[in-house]
């Protein structure tokens, strides 16, 4: 699933019967402020954003949380990259709740309003090993990406 470059989009909602999905890729969404997918309950990979160099880059501008997630059971993969307005990532959260087992391997970067010690809080509770986190608030401010990485 693609969601890109809707300008005037402000909720990602009404796939009720979605319960498996390969991969979401959500990026140059400025207005969109919620993602509802409550049925799904597996994933290969999700990335929510993109960041350039050591700069945020995503257009996410209106998307504060990540709550719309609360049947996710399995995940693979995670990236959280340079969502300007990301304040909490319930995605983990729904993981911990739903005894999924640890994410092969997590990256969040560049998301300057997303706590980065909850991040590693909650990483912790998953039992994720392989983890890039750098560039959130309160963390380490030394972090590179390129795009697309």
């Amino acid at each position: 699933m693609i969601v890109q470059g809707n300008t005037n989009l402000r909720t990602v909602a009404g796939f009720d019967e979605l319960r498996d999905l390969v991969g979401i890729s959500f990026f140059d969404n400025p207005k969109v402020e919620s993602i509802h997918l409550e049925a799904l309950e597996t994933l290969v990979w999700i990335r929510i954003g993109v960041c350039a160099d050591m700069f945020a880059d995503a257009n996410n501008l209106a998307l504060g949380d990540l709550a719309g997630f609360g049947a996710l059971r399995a995940i693979e993969r995670i990236t959280l990259d340079g969502n300007e307005a990301l304040m909490s990532a319930e995605i983990l959260d729904a993981l911990v709740a739903n005894g999924a087992p640890a994410p092969s391997r997590v990256t969040i970067r560049y998301n300057a309003l997303l706590s980065e010690e909850s991040v590693h809080l909650a990483l912790d509770e998953l039992g994720v090993v392989q983890r890039d986190v750098c560039g959130n608030a309160g963390g380490n401010p030394i972090c590179v990406c390129l795009f697309g990485s």
